[in-house]
């Protein structure tokens, strides 16, 4: 009887450890999985994706500067599937994105779309595959899908400017106005911040100062960002080029030296932008330098602007690039069609910086 007794109490003892077991296995598993959901909502919570953003709500998502190139562009780091690109913002290019042809080849998700042309400042016209992409995305900020532009190294030292082998180096990917064209941005070059945004009101309620901007039409009709300027000979119509080192003047304001940007109705039809009877043209010499002393933005005056001045087959009057950038806030209001400016307070002490041997065009 006492053996029966001794052998009950083992029986329960061992369901009692074998229960105790189960429930520690099913506590442990249960926190592993609160604690893997609560990861991956903390992780997708850092990348916000383009769809939640919609003109019914206010948002305001920065996308941090993470340094300059050797020609002074912007640029900042990218995630496509497993692989990291630096790629720079270049609000001249019109596209998604623009990827060399070992980061495209090393990506497992890509569709080839079609086969598509173009052509910078020199009137060289390339042609290049462009594929789709499922996603791509930055520390904040997720977009999909995305039309990835495949790059050659010779476009890339076309749209460069400068002593041959000052070119700067670097595998550079390159993003375009379009991967923002859904949103509205802000570019802010005091703060090293380029930001999405949907509206003034956003702006005003950070601290912009939003009462103080100039507005103009923002002009998509060809391609670019461009805008006019009323200067003291007339209007110019601007470009506005985050991929370009310098401010570039294509037009003599004097009406007296144009004839690389006049078109006939023949060629017109043909390119819009390009003038195809001096394809190839491009003369810039680093010192030929000239001052626009007036330079007005929607009733504001900016000037005076110092431009690089050029020769290109590009019928474009003027190009606005970081040396623009470096003094104004600029708000580029896409939905609206409209864009604003405001020009940085001038700081007591600020060291004049150096200009970079070589450029870069976009």
């Amino acid at each position: 009887m006492v053996r029966v007794k001794w052998m009950f109490v083992e029986a329960m003892k061992a369901t009692i450890s074998r229960k105790w077991c189960a429930l520690s296995i099913f506590l442990f598993l249960g926190m592993c999985a609160t604690l893997y959901f609560l990861l991956r909502n903390t992780s997708e919570d850092r990348a916000i994706g383009s769809g939640p953003l919609t003109k019914k709500n206010a948002y305001f998502v920065p996308m941090k500067i993470n340094g300059f190139s050797s020609g002074n562009i912007p640029y900042f780091t990218v995630n496509i599937e497993n692989q990291t690109v630096v790629a720079k913002v270049d609000l001249g290019y019109e596209g998604h994105i623009a990827l060399s042809s070992d980061v495209i080849g090393a990506l497992t998700a890509k569709k080839l779309i079609k086969r598509s042309s173009s052509y910078g400042l020199r009137g060289k016209v390339r042609e290049f595959d462009v594929y789709e992409l499922e996603k791509i995305h930055t520390e904040t900020m997720s977009f999909y899908p995305v039309l990835a532009d495949e790059e050659s190294p010779e476009f890339k030292h076309d749209i460069s400017l400068g002593e041959e082998g000052k070119i700067p180096e670097g595998d550079f990917g390159r993003v375009g106005w379009r991967l923002f064209q859904s949103f509205n941005l802000l570019v802010d070059y005091e703060n090293s911040t380029f930001a999405l945004c949907d509206s003034l009101e956003t702006l005003k309620k950070r601290g912009y100062p939003v009462d103080c901007f100039s507005e103009t039409p923002l002009l998509l009709d060809r391609g670019l960002i461009e805008f006019e300027a009323q200067t003291g000979t007339g209007i110019l119509r601007c470009v506005l080029d985050s991929g370009a080192t310098w401010n570039l003047l294509n037009r003599d304001l004097d009406d007296s030296c144009n004839s690389h940007i006049i078109f006939t109705q023949d060629n017109i039809d043909q390119h819009p932008i390009l003038n195809p009877e001096n394809k190839s043209l491009l003369v810039f010499d680093p010192q030929d330098i000239q001052d626009v002393p007036v330079f007005n933005l929607g009733g504001k005056e900016f000037g005076p602007i110092t431009f690089n001045r050029i020769k290109s087959p590009m019928a474009i009057d003027a190009i606005l690039g970081m040396e623009f950038f470096e003094d104004t806030l600029i708000f580029i209001d896409f939905s609206n069609r409209k864009i604003y400016f405001f020009e940085y307070p001038e700081k007591e002490g600020t060291p004049v910086l150096e200009q970079p041997s070589a450029g870069a065009v976009s």
